[in-house]
């Protein structure tokens, strides 16, 4: 197995964590239930930060970095505002695509 191949192995591995953390975020948000939301969100920032590493190791990948931080600048925004219904939007319509555009590559 190439190093290229384990990379987008472990980038594909991670999206799928995303993708779960992201459903319990959205549910949580949704509910109003925001202990639980904001600890899903710091796991969910710890899982997209490793993504957003391992992007930047392949070139061909950088591009998505623009897009995934302008996808998170937004979620950050809605929070400041304490806007649960977009930042669950955001996640469900913004990030998730965004992610899985990676692992379709």
């Amino acid at each position: 197995m190439t190093d290229n191949q384990k990379l987008f192995d472990t980038l594909k591995d991670l999206t799928g964590e995303a993708v779960g953390v992201s459903d319990n975020l959205i549910k949580s948000l949704r509910s109003f239930d925001i202990n639980v939301a904001m600890n899903d969100f710091i796991k969910l920032s710890i899982v997209v930060e490793e993504i957003v590493n391992l992007i930047y190791l392949e070139e061909t990948l950088r591009p998505y970095i623009y897009d995934i931080n302008s996808v998170l600048k937004n979620m950050l925004e809605a929070i400041e505002n304490k806007d649960y219904y977009l930042v669950s939007d955001i996640v469900e319509y913004e990030l998730l695509p965004n992610l899985n555009k990676l692992t379709q590559n």
